[in-house]
């Protein structure tokens, strides 16, 4: 009790007034994911909780819904008007933090960081709750972890299961005597908590135990996803969403914060508290403003935009963007389209299936189905081609990354480069993958082939200056992930990417045609260019109509 009573005097918290009249009305605290609070009916208490970044009336119990880390913000506000004894226990954790919170001098560091990443540590620090959102390959990761270790732990990182190795080996980096645990099979508190989105739901109730310091999401467009009400759709976008809300610092990293359309962004401005994203309620007027709303009869559709460049004004103070162009003195990266000629039989049957039934196929889900056996024709057909290129390039010594959408891909990819080729897949273990990137960037092997989305993500492939990209992903941004695997810090030749594409398929030239489109603009919201947010399925689509 008495160590409770030192925390507190260090917030500058009178006591003595919730205890000296007896008379007062009482505040009753529950603790679940947030504190439920219920009073004797008090409109100044009510206009005090509304002021709260994150409220909800629960109308069944009577009572209001607060997040923990703003029980010290309410504490203060209402101490003289009710009894708030039992709000002060959830006023400890974040005693440790004080508003003079500094950026530590990391010029211990082996590897020093650039300027530019000392500017976005000093940023998260500052802003507490924030969006770091440079281009891909800039060092966002090392920018985090000096911020977060500027402050007292406990910290969170929340990342894809595959860059769970990379962020230890990161913070290894910089904290040399913590202590890091990669959440696998049990869970355990520690300085550093690595865990995968995926795990989230399994260790939900052990995660709402603890106060964080800070959070940090890395990829954090994973918690994107939302219903027409502002509500997270998806199990890794509420569980985030919560962690940010008992959270005191909120860090998330993204090269792609707005993947597709604006409405992609609302979560993320919810977790870093932002004014027109406080709580799900904010959504329409924001889906309406924003998100280029049309009705269709049945009710609103938000996948398109408007109205981008006051968004854009409205956020740049919550979220840092810089461009690798303006950072560092990087290579230049060139984009090619390579039409080849392939056996289209198999394709075309797809297609001929496809004609017949497309009448009779309801939703979008249906036709994907159907473009998705097309993709996957065409995506073998096209392996001697891009073995041909590839054989090109490893005549003149130069190492080479294959990406493709399809495992059969890289099985047979593997088994025609044999021991000259490592690979990469979404089952392979953490260990398996740390091996296949150490590999190749030491120059023991001169091949890397990999799925796109397991090897398009968080890893540095800059021995390579070359990248061949066998078949298309639905999203550009996938593919602007990808891309920069070479073209980051430590990059020191031009970057060539070569995208293969069947000449005379039409879903192949469309996808090539789009994706071109996309790849050059990615977004009025984050870089204050042009985006056409039109969805590429359909666009696909109205090739058969």
């Amino acid at each position: 009790m008495e160590q409770n009573r030192n925390c507190i005097d260090n917030l500058k918290i009178e006591t003595k007034s919730t205890l000296v009249d007896e008379n007062k009305p009482k505040l009753t605290v529950k603790e679940k994911r947030n504190l439920i609070l219920s009073f004797p009916y008090n409109k100044k208490i009510i206009q005090e909780i509304k002021s709260l970044e994150y409220r909800k009336w629960l109308p069944e119990k009577k009572s209001w819904e607060i997040s923990k880390n703003e029980a010290g913000k309410l504490y203060e506000k209402i101490k003289h008007l009710i009894d708030c004894k039992e709000l002060e226990k959830f006023l400890i954790p974040f005693t440790k933090i004080t508003e003079k919170t500094m950026l530590k001098d990391y010029n211990y560091l082996t590897k020093k960081p650039f300027e530019h990443q000392i500017e976005a540590a000093q940023f998260l620090i500052n802003k507490k709750r924030a969006i770091l959102a440079d281009e891909m390959g800039v060092g966002k990761t090392l920018s985090s972890i000096m911020a977060a270790f500027s402050l007292p732990p406990p910290r969170i990182i929340v990342c894809p299961a595959s860059l769970k190795l990379n962020w230890q080996r990161e913070i290894r980096g910089v904290d040399q005597d913590g202590i890091v645990k990669i959440v696998k099979n049990d869970f355990e508190v520690a300085d550093w908590v690595i865990i995968n989105y995926d795990l989230l739901i399994k260790y939900q109730d052990d995660i709402d135990e603890v106060y964080w310091t800070c959070s940090i999401f890395d990829e954090a467009h994973f918690i994107k996803s939302i219903d027409q009400r502002g509500n997270p759709s998806s199990k890794r976008s509420k569980l985030g969403l919560e962690i940010s809300r008992n959270s005191e610092y909120v860090f998330l990293l993204t090269g792609t914060p707005m993947t597709a359309r604006p409405k992609d962004l609302f979560n993320l401005l919810s977790a870093v508290n932002h004014p027109i994203a406080h709580k799900p309620s904010d959504f329409y007027q924001y889906a309406q403003n924003y998100c280029g709303p049309t009705n269709n009869g049945y009710g609103w559709d938000y996948r398109g935009s408007s109205n981008t460049q006051e968004l854009h004004e409205k956020i740049k103070n919550y979220m840092l963007r810089r461009l690798k162009k303006d950072l560092l003195d990087l290579p230049e990266k060139t984009r090619n389209f390579i039409p080849v000629d392939v056996n289209l039989k198999k394709y075309q049957k797809a297609v001929l299936n496809y004609i017949t039934r497309k009448k009779g196929i309801k939703g979008i889900v249906g036709h994907l189905a159907h473009f998705n056996i097309m993709r996957h024709m065409l995506s073998e057909a096209k392996i001697g081609a891009t073995i041909e290129l590839a054989e090109n390039i490893l005549e003149s010594n130069e190492p080479v990354i294959i990406f493709t959408n399809f495992n059969i891909v890289v099985d047979s990819l593997l088994e025609y480069f044999g021991d000259r080729s490592v690979k990469l897949t979404g089952s392979c273990s953490l260990k398996a993958r740390q091996a296949a990137i150490d590999s190749f960037q030491n120059g023991n092997k001169d091949v890397f082939i990999s799925n796109l989305l397991a090897g398009g993500v968080g890893i540095t492939l800059t021995r390579a200056n070359q990248i061949i990209v066998n078949d298309f992903d639905w999203t550009p941004a996938n593919h602007a992930q990808g891309e920069d695997r070479i073209h980051r810090i430590g990059a020191k030749q031009k970057c060539t990417i070569q995208y293969v594409y069947a000449s005379s398929a039409e879903v192949d030239e469309k996808m090539a045609e789009i994706l071109a489109q996309k790849l050059s603009i990615i977004s009025t919201v984050i870089d204050g260019g042009n985006d056409d947010q039109e969805n590429m399925i359909e666009e696909i689509i109205k090739i058969f109509l």
